[in-house]
């Protein structure tokens, strides 16, 4: 009995891990994805990068800089990617959900 009571723990403890793994996405899948607006700064409804509009972490708009990307996360049972952005005018942030392949 007392082994069958660890099995269970363990097997939910190893999903409990799994659900929480994240894949850092590079900026070559960033520019791949477009990305639907979700909560918080609005840089639009959809972002579309390309290498004029996304210089490493930082994000354009008529080649001055808006915003940075703080982290661009895929978890690893799910099969979209949230990018959290910061606004390099002011402390607020925002999140933007990847909608694939245009």
């Amino acid at each position: 009995m007392l082994n069958r009571c660890f099995v269970y723990v363990f097997v939910v403890l190893i999903f409990l891990v799994a659900i929480r793994c994240t894949d850092r996405i590079s900026n070559d899948e960033i520019e791949k994805s477009w990305w639907k607006y979700g909560s918080g700064l609005h840089l639009g409804d959809v972002l579309r990068f390309d290498d004029s509009n996304l210089k490493g972490d930082t994000i354009y708009r008529n080649n001055q800089p808006v915003a940075i990307v703080i982290a661009c996360e895929r978890k690893v049972l799910e099969n979209s990617a949230v990018l959290k952005l910061k606004s390099i005018h002011n402390e607020k942030t925002g999140t933007y959900h990847e909608k694939g392949v245009p």
